[in-house]
């Protein structure tokens, strides 16, 4: 309403400066109406405020009401402002608190909050004035320094009518009844669980009075203790009297419980046998009114304990007493109070003498190895005792009162028990420090007598040792290097153009480091290095170094060798290895050569002796001659052959090409080869494989079937009757895995070898003709390629023979890797192979093995792909004739198996049924070593050229 005054003044001051100024009379009107409506307003005004008066009254009369409740509340009020300080205040408050309501006011009301209560009121009160709601605590009142119940502080906060201040209306509800009974449950509960969880026994008794006179004791309760110790069950045992529970202990028991409730005093009975072998100790105390307790302490362990104890402290004082090495124990200030006997001997004083004695006393003459004075401080026992710690293994010798030395190893540790020190213990070394003297002083004549130069640089890198062998190697005196600088020395003996790496090594500050440190690239491996020794001659050396610690760094020792004549035999070598491996690859060559020279004109005797063998001729003598020819042009191409894979091998140029075998195949196809020569001499020649060798393995062909043939080549060579067996097994357990250790046996009933002659027959050329043979055909060359075709192929062969009864080759195969285990399998696969093949022979090839034949159809099949013999000439030239000239001058059994294979695989890769066939009769041809026809066949397709 305020404001509406103010704006009827604001426009009646407006008109009536207009009333000054003659306004017309629509002002005056315009006035007449303000002035209406302010006297409307000055009535309502005047209403307003008498309103506002009552309800003053009102809340006056309402405000007196909340002082008289304030002031008469059943519980104490506190109005406290902002500081926590006591603004206003109830009676039942001032009661509390035991002052007048005027000393209180102004006070800090955190005074009377007890320290145990005031982290707790401290965070409410932050809460409170954080939150600006409701908060509530626990606190204990403390008033004149005694401690007040338990009271639940409710607080609220409001602000006065015009005022920002905000003040905390508190009230405190008194709840120590409360609080007291939850103690009450808490104690009642801690009771139980503690009876109930003792590990001691505790059974409760109520004394049995007769006329005023105690007579009995009836049980009352137990815990499970004592029923675990007793076997008694509680509940069973309720109201029973005291002689029942204990039948034949409770005589000796009552006592003590008659004695505790007539005097009301507690009783014990120690180490008291209860139960068989259990020996417990009793306490009997009053509980509370009509009622008696007895604590049962099982200590039959504790005692066991200390039986064993005092065994073991007997057990060591006897030990103590004969231990052959010397015991001395001290208290904490290091003076002796107890040695053995053994101490006597090695100290050479007597126990009395020797207890006087501080373990640091003056009396002691000690020395160290190298025979200085040993100061107290070095002492093991001293150490041990300053220290807190074991000192072990410290040598000192004893100096007795005639001069003797006794030498010992000392050991001390500190004793945690009161009162004591360190326990020393010493053994005597003397014969050991003699022994190691007399060795020290043997290895010092090793070394100065040594042709090796051996040299030891102390930590200050002075050279402190130089023995004979320095003096041989470098020429210079021992007197004239000793105490010199190591580096200074190493800079005038190194040869000029030694490697910068070496040179390095002997750098002033690279050895100063390796001395301090121990570390050097010296240290790690043998050098070689060039010198100039005192006379000018330039030698080479080798030399290591190692580091050995000492108490004041590293000392370095240096062993050095010459082997100036070693590197110069080292040179001469090397020129004749190389001269040899140009000799061994001359010959190599030559071999080579030589039997490629030798094959072509033997071929060409070969051919033409099939053909005459074609003429029907009668006359014998021809005859023999031919087969003559044909005899000695084989055994002429067998060692060719074999000088020729000789010198492959020794040249490196020997490969191994692993296939697809079936191993059961490969035999078979030797015995065959091998059948009518055996059965010629009356020999039975029987192959054997075990079940469980796998049927395809990964094996070089070629190699493998060369070694069958010569192992069995020998055998029937000499053998006369009996029997050949080829076996085949493995050796390592069957498990089908994917690899197998294969081993093949030839063995024969001929006429054996020598033990002596045992490793030689492995050498190349090696032949001893047998006294029963006169003369065998064979290069000698047969088990030496053998031998390396084997070791090729990761295995080895060993021989066992008995003279006159037969001899055994057996090859060892490692880990041969599997292809199929299964028979059936390859035998089904082979079988429709070989039929497939069967009926593609007879109808494409109709059955011929007519190798001019076969080569003209390969010629039909080839323009008939190309579509022209043009074409089939350039096809022939690009993709046969290249390869074919590759080995037409070599052509070994390895070339043309080799060849076979190119074939098979153009055959199959342009589907040419003839050219297949061709090459599968190649390889066996080859793989049988047959050469009279691998010439025909190379002969024939050779014709397709023209």
């Amino acid at each position: 309403m305020s404001a509406n005054q103010d704006n009827l003044r604001r426009k009646a001051g407006e008109l009536l400066k207009l009333r000054k100024k003659d306004s017309p009379t629509e002002d005056h009107e315009d006035f007449e109406k303000l002035l209406e409506e302010y006297n409307i307003n000055k009535i309502e005004l005047e209403l307003q405020q008498e309103e506002l008066i009552k309800s003053n009254q009102l809340l006056e009369s309402q405000n007196e009401k909340l002082d008289d409740f304030f002031e008469y509340a059943p519980i104490p009020y506190l109005i406290i402002n902002q500081e926590g300080k006591i603004e206003h205040l109830n009676q039942n408050a001032c009661q509390l608190l035991l002052q007048s309501r005027q000393a209180l006011l102004g006070q800090s009301f955190t005074q009377f909050i007890d320290p145990d209560s005031q982290d707790r009121f401290y965070l409410h009160w932050q809460k409170l004035f954080d939150t600006k709601q409701p908060q509530s605590v626990e606190v204990r009142i403390r008033v004149k320094e005694t401690k007040k119940n338990f009271f639940l502080l409710n607080s609220s906060l409001y602000q006065e009518s015009g005022s920002n201040e905000w003040f905390a209306r508190i009230s405190a509800t008194d709840i120590s009844a409360v609080k007291e009974a939850d103690l009450l449950r808490d104690s009642e509960r801690r009771y139980r669980l503690l009876f109930k969880n003792m590990v001691n026994g505790l059974v409760v008794f109520k004394p049995v009075f007769k006329n005023n006179v105690l007579d009995d004791f009836h049980f009352f309760r137990a815990n499970a203790a004592f029923e675990k110790m007793t076997g008694l069950k509680a509940i069973e045992m309720e109201g029973s009297p005291f002689i029942h529970i204990f039948p034949d202990k409770g005589k000796e028991i009552l006592p003590m419980l008659y004695n505790t409730v007539l005097h009301n005093k507690n009783q014990k009975i120690q180490n008291f046998s209860l139960i068989h072998d259990t020996i417990v100790n009793l306490y009997s105390f009053i509980p509370e009114e009509d009622y008696v307790a007895m604590i049962i302490e099982d200590v039959t362990s504790q005692k066991r304990a200390e039986s064993e104890r005092q065994k073991s402290e007997e057990m060591l004082k006897t030990i103590f007493k004969i231990l052959p090495v010397g015991v001395t124990v001290t208290d904490e200030s290091g003076d002796i109070i107890d040695c053995n006997e053994a101490s006597e001997g090695l100290l050479g004083i007597k126990k009395e003498e020797h207890i006087i004695r501080n373990f640091a006393g003056k009396e002691w003459r000690i020395i160290r190895p190298d025979l200085t004075p040993m100061p107290p401080e070095e002492f093991a026992s001293v150490r041990a005792l300053k220290e807190n710690r074991i000192v072990e293994n410290v040598e000192m010798g004893i100096v007795k009162d005639k001069g003797q030395v006794t030498w010992i190893n000392v050991s001390a540790a500190p004793i945690p028990l009161p009162d004591l020190g360190v326990a020393i213990v010493y053994s005597d070394i003397t014969e050991r420090v003699l022994a190691q003297e007399e060795t020290e002083a043997k290895f010092k004549n090793v070394v100065q007598n040594s042709t090796d130069a051996i040299i030891i640089v102390n930590p200050h890198g002075l050279i402190i040792e130089w023995n004979k062998g320095c003096e041989l190697i470098f020429g210079v005196n021992r007197n004239n290097v000793l105490n010199r600088k190591i580096w200074t020395f190493l800079s005038e003996v190194l040869a000029p153009g030694t490697p910068i790496s070496n040179y390095n090594m002997f750098l002033k500050e690279k050895i100063e480091n390796a001395l301090k440190h121990g570390e050097s690239p010296w240290f790690q491996q043998i050098h070689e290095t060039e010198i100039i020794d005192a006379k000018g001659n330039r030698k080479t050396i080798q030399s290591v170094a190692f580091p050995v610690k000492s108490a004041h760094g590293y000392i370095i020792g240096i062993v050095s060798r010459d082997i100036s004549e070693s590197k110069e035999a080292e040179k001469m070598l090397k020129i004749a290895k190389e001269k040899a491996e140009e000799a061994s690859s001359a010959k190599s060559t030559f071999l080579a050569n030589i039997s490629h020279e030798i094959r072509t004109p033997l071929n060409a005797i070969m051919g033409f002796t099939e053909i005459l063998k074609e003429f029907q001729v009668d006359n014998a003598r021809f005859k023999d001659h031919l087969s003559g020819i044909e005899k000695s042009s084989k055994a002429l191409m067998s060692l060719i052959n074999d000088i020729l894979d000789l010198s492959r091998l020794e040249a490196g140029k020997m490969e191994i090409i692993h296939i697809d075998l079936n191993i059961r195949n490969l035999i078979e196809d030797v015995r065959q080869i091998f059948f009518l020569k055996a059965e010629s001499k009356g020999i039975n020649l029987v192959t054997k494989v075990e079940k469980d060798v796998p049927v395809v393995i990964k094996m070089d062909e070629v190699r493998l079937r060369q070694v069958l043939f010569n192992l069995l080549g020998n055998a029937v060579k000499f053998t006369t009757k009996g029997t050949i067996t080829i076996e085949v097994g493995i050796e390592n357990e069957v498990t089908k895995s994917s690899v197998v250790d294969l081993v093949i046996k030839v063995s024969d009933t001929g006429i054996g070898i020598e033990e002596e002659d045992m490793e030689k027959i492995f050498d190349p050329f090696y032949q001893k003709a047998p006294l029963k043979i006169m003369r065998q055909e064979g290069t000698g060359l047969g088990l030496s390629i053998s031998r390396r075709f084997v070791q090729m192929l990761k295995g080895e062969i060993s021989v066992s023979s008995t003279p006159g009864e037969g001899t055994t080759f057996k090859v060892s195969l490692a880990d041969v890797k599997v292809l199929e285990w299964d028979s059936d399998k390859v035998k089904h696969s082979t079988t429709e192979k070989s039929k497939k093949k069967k009926t593609e022979t007879i109808q494409d090839v109709s059955g011929s093995k007519d190798v001019s034949v076969l080569a003209e159809q390969i010629r039909k099949e080839i323009i008939k792909k190309t579509g022209s013999e043009e074409k089939a000439k350039e096809f022939m030239s690009k993709k046969i004739w290249t390869e074919y000239d590759k080995v037409a001058d070599i052509l070994g059994f390895e070339e043309v198996i080799r060849f076979a294979g190119f074939l098979d695989q153009l055959a199959k890769r342009y589907k040419l049924k003839y050219l297949e066939r061709f090459s599968e009769i190649l390889m066996t041809e080859a793989g049988a070593f047959n050469v009279i026809e691998i010439n025909r066949m190379l002969t024939s397709l050779e014709k397709l050229r023209s």
